[in-house]
């Protein structure tokens, strides 16, 4: 086995090295609180919803981005998200919407609103629908898994895309057309009342 001195200069520099990066971590941890205390959230181009912050129901009425950061749980007797505004994309972030008995829509979409999202996540035991968005028109629902709902799994109205969802045991459709126009492409829709129900 070989020893090997360590010279004083490059003692030198792994010391200014170790003292440099410990100052870095400290701007770091000075740079602000990343769990804000509980509050109103503000409208912005970009709002994170969090359970430390938001339950459910919950109302969009702008126009936006919103994310969740957590999962989200309904109550009986009132739907989960409510979209009553045009041009808003929901991100799921890989979290599910959840409920159970007496719960009514995971997310509805009312007064006939324009170009919604909804994407990246789960959506498992409600009552009512999973998505209802029947008369919505231009609305994107994509890479979605949804469960165990006793009404349709998705409703969808006009000129819209229902692209990449898995839905299963749903007590009525998997996935409900009330519109014309759209493109269902890719989904994987098994063991739900009906599979593909057309009324448009």
């Amino acid at each position: 086995m070989h020893l090997h001195s360590t010279s004083p200069s490059r003692f030198r520099w792994a010391s200014l090295a170790l003292i440099a990066s410990t100052i870095l971590a400290g701007a770091v941890v000075s740079a602000g609180d990343l769990n804000p205390p509980p509050g109103a959230i503000q409208s912005t181009n970009r709002t994170t919803l969090n359970n430390q912050v938001i339950t459910l129901p919950y109302t969009i009425s702008q126009c936006g981005s919103y994310v969740l950061t957590s999962p989200l749980t309904g109550v009986a007797g009132q739907h989960g998200i409510i979209i009553d505004a045009d041009d808003v994309t929901l991100d799921l972030n890989g979290f599910c919407l959840e409920s159970g008995a007496g719960s009514l829509d995971a997310v509805v979409i009312f007064n006939s609103r324009r170009r919604t999202t909804i994407r990246n996540g789960s959506i498992t035991g409600w009552d009512g629908n999973g998505i209802n968005a029947s008369s919505s028109r231009n609305s994107r629902f994509e890479d979605l898994s949804i469960g165990g709902i006793s009404g349709d799994g998705v409703r969808v109205g006009s000129d819209g895309v229902v692209r990449r969802l898995s839905i299963s045991a749903s007590g009525a459709a998997g996935i409900r057309v009330s519109g014309d126009r759209n493109r269902i492409e890719a989904n994987h829709v098994t063991e739900n009342g009906t599979g593909l129900l057309v009324d448009g």
